[in-house]
Protein backbone atom coordinates (compact mmCIF):
# COMPACT_ATOMS: atom_id res chain seq x y z
CA UNK A 1 0.00 0.00 0.00
CA UNK A 2 2.82 2.40 0.81
CA UNK A 3 4.24 1.98 -2.72
CA UNK A 4 0.89 2.98 -4.20
CA UNK A 5 0.77 6.23 -2.20
CA UNK A 6 4.44 6.92 -2.90
CA UNK A 7 3.74 6.74 -6.65
CA UNK A 8 0.72 9.04 -6.32
CA UNK A 9 2.82 11.62 -4.46
CA UNK A 10 4.71 12.18 -7.71
CA UNK A 11 1.69 13.09 -9.85
CA UNK A 12 -0.75 16.00 -9.85
CA UNK A 13 -3.90 15.40 -7.83
CA UNK A 14 -7.36 16.81 -8.43
CA UNK A 15 -8.36 19.38 -5.84
CA UNK A 16 -11.84 18.96 -4.35
CA UNK A 17 -13.86 21.96 -3.14
CA UNK A 18 -16.72 22.19 -0.66
CA UNK A 19 -19.02 25.23 -0.26
CA UNK A 20 -19.21 26.32 3.39
CA UNK A 21 -22.36 27.70 5.06
CA UNK A 22 -20.71 31.14 5.32
CA UNK A 23 -20.27 31.25 1.53
CA UNK A 24 -16.56 30.45 1.62
CA UNK A 25 -14.85 27.52 -0.04
CA UNK A 26 -12.79 24.81 1.58
CA UNK A 27 -10.53 22.73 -0.61
CA UNK A 28 -8.67 19.53 0.02
CA UNK A 29 -6.40 17.23 -1.91
CA UNK A 30 -6.43 13.55 -1.14
CA UNK A 31 -5.54 10.23 -2.67
CA UNK A 32 -7.28 6.93 -2.06
CA UNK A 33 -7.45 3.31 -3.08
CA UNK A 34 -9.33 0.18 -2.13
CA UNK A 35 -8.03 -3.29 -1.49
CA UNK A 36 -10.61 -5.62 -3.02
CA UNK A 37 -8.83 -8.56 -1.42
CA UNK A 38 -9.20 -7.14 2.11
CA UNK A 39 -12.33 -5.04 1.46
CA UNK A 40 -10.61 -1.98 2.97
CA UNK A 41 -10.50 1.63 1.77
CA UNK A 42 -7.25 3.55 2.28
CA UNK A 43 -6.88 7.33 2.04
CA UNK A 44 -4.29 10.04 2.59
CA UNK A 45 -5.08 13.77 2.85
CA UNK A 46 -2.71 16.69 2.39
CA UNK A 47 -2.64 17.15 6.19
CA UNK A 48 -2.29 13.42 6.91
CA UNK A 49 1.12 12.20 5.77
CA UNK A 50 0.44 8.52 6.47
CA UNK A 51 -2.31 6.50 4.83
CA UNK A 52 -5.20 5.49 7.09
CA UNK A 53 -7.63 2.72 6.51
CA UNK A 54 -11.39 2.91 6.76
CA UNK A 55 -13.45 -0.23 7.25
Amino acid sequence: MSQFFHILDGVAMVRGTVALPNGGLDSTTYSSCMSTHEGLFYYKTQELHLAERSE
